[in-house]
């Protein structure tokens, strides 16, 4: 190999791993700093709702946004919504040739007659390799979930489901989804 080809490739190559090895260690302590966030809001939340009803928060909100001019343009719901945690589904080892690596989305808008608007979640393991799909979501959340089958799509999975107070995952019909989406109201 010549030096002037090989020696500026290694480095460049290094420079990379370097990169991908700190991009790593930002990851951790950002999934440290949510975790630890994400504790204390639950543990404010829990203090708060202990010390007042909701209708006593709705009150006191509505006072400080009149005393300081703020507009909304929804009223707030009278209860605090549960925080975000996460969700997962499982998936065996797989055929990493036949099939697309396991995904999981959340339902963020589910506009009448048309498909739902997704926000993508992650595969934990390496593509064929078993492990988990996961996302942050609520109790109520509709979830969808599946592998696609790319050599002639027979063997596709694409499930959905609701997620429950237990942030555990309740297969159904997509009709059934679109009421749970739409609060029952259907």
């Amino acid at each position: 190999m010549l030096p002037e080809v090989g020696d500026p490739i290694n480095d460049e190559r290094s420079k990379l791993v370097d990169m991908l090895a700190e991009a790593e260690g930002l990851e951790k302590q950002a999934a440290t700093l949510r975790a630890t966030v994400q504790e204390r809001r639950t543990a404010l939340l829990s203090k708060v709702m202990k010390l007042w009803k909701p209708h006593e928060i709705e009150q006191a909100k509505a006072r400080f946004n009149k005393k300081n001019s703020v507009a909304t343009a929804t009223p707030a719901p009278a209860t605090i919504a549960a925080p975000a945690e996460r969700v997962a589904v499982s998936f065996d080892s797989y055929n990493e040739r036949r099939y697309s690596l396991p995904w999981i989305a959340r339902v963020d808008t589910w506009p009448v007659g048309k498909r739902p608007n997704l926000t993508f979640g992650r595969y934990t393991s390496k593509p064929g390799d078993a492990g988990d799909a996961e996302i942050l979501a609520r109790p109520g959340d509709v979830v969808k979930w599946g592998k696609k089958d790319t050599r002639n799509g027979n063997d596709t999975l694409s499930l959905i489901g609701v997620v429950q107070k237990d942030y555990s995952i309740s297969e159904c019909t997509e009709l059934e989804a679109r009421k749970a989406f739409l609060g029952g109201s259907q």
